[in-house]
């Protein structure tokens, strides 16, 4: 614990950025595993709370990337176009993929599923017919 200090720990997080190309969705994910680590130790460790602190006090970046906020009808058959239907989680994820696109095709088909809930081995399953 005496070699790491806050100001050590924000020189890596700028080495993640500038020397390893990092973004700062990975730069803030780094620094939220290592804010739970510290707040574990300041919990177990009382004697090095203060720098823990100091470290759970580092603040995150904002991270100025544009996030979709939609996706074109040739991306969304592409998303389905991956799944495979043939094993039981790709059903899942069909389904699921279905109804939260709101692609006219994929509604259309939707439409024509049904669903039988049944029960195995005590655990709830959904049975698309």
């Amino acid at each position: 614990m005496q070699d790491v200090t806050a100001n050590f720990v924000r020189q890596f997080l700028h080495s993640l950025e500038q020397d390893r190309g990092n973004s700062i969705r990975s730069r803030n994910h780094r620094l939220a595993a290592l804010r739970c680590f510290f707040e574990y130790v300041a919990r177990n460790e009382p004697r090095h709370a203060d720098l823990c602190g100091q470290i759970v006090a580092i603040p995150i970046k904002r991270d100025t990337r544009a996030i979709a906020e939609y996706l074109e009808t040739d991306e969304i058959r592409a998303i389905f176009d991956q799944i495979d239907r043939n094993r039981g989680d790709g059903v899942r994820d069909y389904a699921l993929l279905l109804f939260l696109y709101p692609d006219v095709e994929k509604q259309s088909e939707g439409k024509r599923w049904r669903v039988r809930h049944m029960w195995s081995n005590g655990a709830r399953k959904a049975l698309m017919i």
